[in-house]
């Protein structure tokens, strides 16, 4: 089984991009309500951009996961118990991919984990910031009745 993480460099950019994005779309009390159409708008393209990578970092985290528990569980040889553990670790230290390369699975899993929680923090933004723009659309309901 092999899984693939994209290059430091290549995620490094993408979540600068996408924070970039998020980050151009301030949301201020003077907004008139053409800008906060716009914004909505621009919120829910960077959220349809954003969800599939965060679908494919849940899928590959999940098999990771998977990976790691046969790894670990074929690993665990040896005459006492202490031994098993020491082998299974071992055998997560230097898991052999199918490409030839040596890899350390629990490197892998850390940074597996981090590209997950910057995704949900970048989904989690997104979700405040469209929770304040219901709030503008509201006042501006409200305002338009007095």
């Amino acid at each position: 089984m092999s899984i693939q993480l994209p290059s430091d460099e290549q995620w490094n950019n993408t979540m600068q991009d996408f924070e970039r994005r998020i980050r151009s779309l301030t949301i201020t009390p003077d907004m008139d309500p053409g800008r906060v159409k716009y914004i909505q708008s621009e919120l829910q393209k960077i959220y349809e951009d954003l969800r599939p990578i965060y679908g494919r970092v849940k899928a590959r985290d999940a098999t990771l996961q998977r990976l790691i528990y046969r790894v670990e569980a074929k690993g665990r040889t040896g005459s006492s118990e202490s031994a098993r553990r020491a082998n299974g670790v071992m055998a997560l230290e230097s898991y052999r991919t199918e490409d030839g390369q040596t890899v350390n699975l629990f490197d892998m899993e850390a940074k597996s984990r981090e590209q997950k929680e910057q995704v949900e923090t970048l989904l989690d933004i997104i979700e405040r910031k469209k929770e304040s723009i219901v709030t503008f659309l509201s006042l501006f309901k409200v305002e338009a009745s007095l």
